[in-house]
């Protein structure tokens, strides 16, 4: 699988503690291994057809969508902002 991510994605990434980016790549990894992981916790958000969440801590999420072989990193944050703005 190769990964894209999107403007909002790449703003909202540099927003975020180094620490927290340090445990996003490690949940890519671990998506890109193994993307049913439990402490991934991906699952489709309600009210929407094709858009995942994947848990990087208690605090933060990151979502994602897939188009043939690659994931769209969509948005990353904390939990709230990343569920107002899929």
């Amino acid at each position: 699988m190769n990964f894209k991510t999107t403007k909002r994605f790449d703003r909202s990434f540099f927003k975020i503690s180094t620490h927290v980016q340090n445990k996003f790549y490690k949940a890519i990894d671990l998506l890109l291994h193994n993307p049913r992981h439990p402490s991934l916790g991906v699952r489709k958000m309600p009210g929407t057809e094709a858009i995942f969440e994947c848990r990087i801590d208690i605090h933060h999420r990151f979502t994602f969508q897939i188009e043939s072989s690659t994931y769209i990193l969509r948005n990353i944050g904390s939990h709230d902002a990343a569920y107002r703005n899929p």
